[in-house]
């Protein structure tokens, strides 16, 4: 009789190991007694003397803290770690996320690298056997987590950057609109080789404007915008409802060609997406990080992507690791995170590269630490706090001094002082960057719904990429010094939309009469046949309404009125646009030119 198989002791904790922790949670809303958080407890109640404290040996089975092998024999266990656990009842933490200029908004954008590493081998950590817990107050010079990186913006290029349309474009490159563009045509060949699309980037910026002005105008279906009682004359006058719907139909982003099928070797379940997935990925990180960051949502677990100098730390962890690629190192710069990812293995492997780090935990992942038990946590005065400190590797992790914040009492029935661990006030204040992202992009987004799943990914970038181009806009006026600028995101959002509809268009050209020619013809027409001229103006849409030395000239000579549907002559022109306009009792066109 064939023998069942049985999982050895090295598989089970594999298992243990590879299965992610459930749940997770933004802010210290409604946190209970299990995660971490505050700081500085009546530490007069706790017995300083270093003699009684224990060395706790932690179970062979918790495999959530790891140290490299050639640094296990020279750990000191003398230094601190700060668990603060504060009472989930009398401790009433709630507030809102507050929308911090400190905090990196543009978070989200600062993806992991996706090219798969080949690592023959993976580096092995081992579990830290023994941690011994302090009970008493943690101190740490302000000298050691100053802030030493540089967050301004350089203004080359970002203070040539003006209009929404230049902040859009920053991320939003030629290259790309042009890739999209050539990707397009060659989707539509391979669909039928005798019907070729061709979409050109007039068309392409267009359909951009359109979708972004969908955001913001909402209507229940996409072809309403140009029906006779919901029509928006922005995206109507931009195209027709049928060139919309060729567009949207071929528009495309990779070749089909070099697809590889699910189940062989190199087969990218983005690929679909890629190319603009990591052309915009690039370019914002090229944006200058600030010096809170928060981090927030998914899981990997996977070796080809990891780095050989990276620890394995589980899969919610490893996503926190990944993430501060990006990061410099020994600026201390500070990472936020909650308590699906805080682990002591990740604080350690943090603080050794010089990034900060501050987040809640799990009580269970921290065994036999040396807090009160919950029963006599709730019999604390509210505001209590309880701190227990330890060190790794000579690397120290706490909260700050307590501060007070206000808080509604029921019994007095107003907002009275409540003592709060500044590490609680800091958390809330720059945890949920990557949330904001998704409020912002949740308040105007794209609703098209297509068949196509990559469709789907491309108009959640888009939106990604107009949010963080009216962040960055934010962040060059606020260092300029030219707060009254700053414009809401809806209005971002209208004038973008605008400007990219009217690409390509020259509203200063006059209709032209008559059936128009062909172009074979005008090289056998005769001088007693030559075509209308018309005169254009150069001069840009900006430069047009920005209401600056717009003079009205008297010329000798007079001409057609260029103001649409005008049919006068005029001696006066604009000695900035150089263009002809009525300035007179009658019409005054000259106004409405620079005005409408």
């Amino acid at each position: 009789m064939a023998s069942k198989n049985i999982l050895q002791d090295d598989e089970i904790e594999d298992l243990l190991f590879l299965t992610p922790p459930e749940g997770s949670e933004d802010e210290l809303e409604d946190f209970n007694i299990d995660e971490l958080v505050c700081e500085n407890y009546d530490t007069d109640t706790y017995d300083h003397n270093d003699d009684n404290v224990d060395i706790i040996d932690l179970p062979d089975v918790d495999q959530n803290i790891f140290i490299p092998n050639n640094d296990l024999d020279s750990i000191e266990l003398e230094n601190p770690i700060v668990i603060v656990v504060p009472n989930s009842e009398s401790l009433n933490l709630r507030q809102p996320l507050v929308n911090s200029t400190t905090t990196s908004e543009v978070s989200v954008v600062h993806t992991p690298t996706v090219e798969k590493i080949n690592t023959p081998k993976r580096t092995k950590f081992r579990e830290i056997k023994s941690v011994i817990w302090k009970k008493r107050p943690f101190q740490i010079s302000p000298v050691e987590i100053k802030f030493k990186g540089d967050t301004s913006l350089p203004q080359d290029p970002f203070f040539d950057l003006e209009s929404p349309l230049d902040f859009f474009n920053y991320f939003f490159s030629s290259d790309l609109i042009k890739h999209i563009c050539e990707e397009s045509l060659r989707y539509s060949l391979q669909k039928n080789v005798n019907k070729p699309f061709e979409v050109t980037e007039t068309d392409l910026k267009r359909y951009l404007g359109i979708c972004i002005m969908t955001s913001i105008c909402i209507v229940p279906d996409i072809r309403q915008y140009w029906s006779e009682n919901l029509e928006n004359n922005v995206i109507k006058n931009t195209m027709t409802v049928n060139n919309f719907e060729k567009i949207r139909q071929f528009l495309h982003f990779c070749n089909n060609d070099i697809y590889i099928p699910r189940g062989q070797p190199g087969h990218d379940r983005l690929f679909r997406i890629r190319t603009v997935l990591e052309t915009l990925k690039k370019r914002f990180q090229t944006v200058p990080l600030e010096e809170s960051l928060s981090v927030d949502d998914g899981q990997e677990n996977d070796p080809q992507y990891r780095l050989t100098n990276e620890p394995d730390l589980g899969a919610s962890a490893n996503i926190v690791v990944r993430l501060c690629r990006t990061i410099p190192t020994n600026k201390n710069y500070v990472v936020y995170f909650d308590n699906y990812y805080t682990f002591l293995g990740l604080l350690v492997y943090l603080k050794n590269i010089g990034i900060l780090s501050l987040g809640t935990v799990r009580r269970n992942r921290l065994k036999q630490v040396k807090l009160p038990n919950e029963k006599e946590f709730m019999k604390s005065k509210r505001g209590s706090s309880a701190e227990c400190i330890t060190k790794i590797q000579n690397n120290i992790f706490s909260a700050v001094p307590k501060s007070e914040v206000l808080r509604f009492s029921k019994t007095q029935k107003k907002s009275v002082n409540v003592p709060c661990p500044s590490a609680v006030t800091i958390y809330n204040k720059h945890m949920g960057g990557v949330d904001l992202l998704d409020a912002n992009i949740g308040r105007y987004k794209i609703r098209m719904r297509s068949r196509k799943w990559y469709m789907r990914l491309f108009y959640h970038l888009l939106d990604t990429c107009v949010v963080n181009a009216w962040i960055l806009q934010k962040r060059v006026l606020t260092q300029k010094n030219e707060n009254d600028k700053i414009i809401t995101l809806a209005k971002f959002r209208e004038v973008l939309a605008v400007t990219l509809c009217q690409t390509g268009k020259n509203v200063d050209v006059s209709p032209t009469r008559g059936r128009p020619c062909k172009k074979a013809n005008m090289v056998y027409m005769t001088d007693r046949k030559k075509p209308r001229v018309v005169h254009t103006s150069t001069i840009t849409n900006r430069e047009r309404y920005d209401c600056v030395s717009h003079w009205p000239v008297w010329n000798t000579t007079r001409q057609r009125c260029r103001y649409t549907n005008c049919k006068g002559f005029t001696y006066v022109n604009c000695s900035k646009c150089k263009t002809f306009m009525c300035f007179n009792k009658n019409n005054s066109c000259f106004v409405s030119y620079h005005t409408n």
